[in-house]
């Protein structure tokens, strides 16, 4: 009786070890996964930002083919970042710094090509026809915005983030603005805007977070944009086709790209 005694304890001790060590295993494994999805989100970063510094910094032509590839790089099909953070850090250090960027260069070029014109008689300078990037780097905000919004919305401080994010595109809303400038920002809002109405976003993050993020949103747009929320208003109202979202589209691509978890044999 104290042999087998004996054996049941030392089988006991043996088990209570695997079971420490397996977990260890466990935890070692899920370290080296953070590790590595923290190493490709600075490398991913690293890419972006070098096509900032080439869209920033380039001749016209150059502009337009780094700004083509940053946004390949941002919405490519093979490519998630899974981390609310890291889509923060781009918006925020990288993408909207940018426009800033832009925007005062490519008035000051649009303004010397009307110049140039005026001195040739109506001839166009080299300038001519020149493509606005300003419109180029906003359709890239927005459309990498709609794309990852299920992620953002997952931030802690969204609505922090969403009302510096709205409050940064006032200067390139305002009435007195350029018009075609002003019409492309405010369009692109308003489907952002209208996506994030419908998806139930505002809902979401305002519960999550205990406070109205849709107020919110309209005390910063009515500074700048007074009649924006009735053109809104006026939209959710009529029967709205069924179509594909962008963050319906976002999230599908998202679930194709996760790998299966392979099955558990059955017993």
């Amino acid at each position: 009786n104290a042999g087998v005694a004996g054996v049941a304890g030392d089988n006991g001790n043996s088990s209570g070890s695997g079971g420490e060590e397996h977990q260890e295993v466990i935890v070692r494994h899920q370290q080296g996964v953070a590790e590595r999805e923290r190493h490709v989100a600075n490398l991913w970063l690293l890419s972006i930002q070098a096509f900032c510094r080439l869209a920033r910094n380039g001749m016209a032509d150059n502009k337009v083919r780094a700004l083509d590839a940053l946004q390949q790089a941002l919405l490519a099909v093979g490519i998630t970042m899974e981390s609310p953070v890291v889509w923060k850090t781009c918006f925020e250090r990288l993408l909207i710094p940018l426009l800033h960027d832009i925007a005062p260069v490519q008035q000051q070029q649009q303004q010397q090509q009307q110049q140039r014109r005026q001195h040739e008689n109506g001839l166009l300078g080299v300038a001519a026809g020149m493509p606005d990037v300003r419109l180029k780097v906003a359709n890239v905000i927005f459309q990498t915005f709609l794309h990852n919004l299920s992620v953002l919305a997952m931030l802690p401080d969204f609505p922090v983030f969403w009302l510096r994010f709205i409050g940064s595109m006032e200067q390139y809303m305002k009435t007195d603005r350029d018009t075609t400038l002003s019409m492309h920002f405010t369009e692109s809002l308003k489907n952002l805007l209208l996506v994030m109405s419908t998806s139930g976003t505002f809902k979401t993050v305002s519960k999550r977070s205990r406070r109205d993020v849709w107020t919110l949103t309209w005390v910063v747009i009515d500074s700048f944009r007074p009649n924006l929320r009735a053109e809104l208003e006026a939209v959710l109202e009529r029967p709205m086709p069924h179509t594909p979202s962008a963050l319906a589209t976002g999230q599908q691509q998202r679930q194709q790209q996760q790998p299966q978890q392979p099955q558990q044999p059955s017993a």
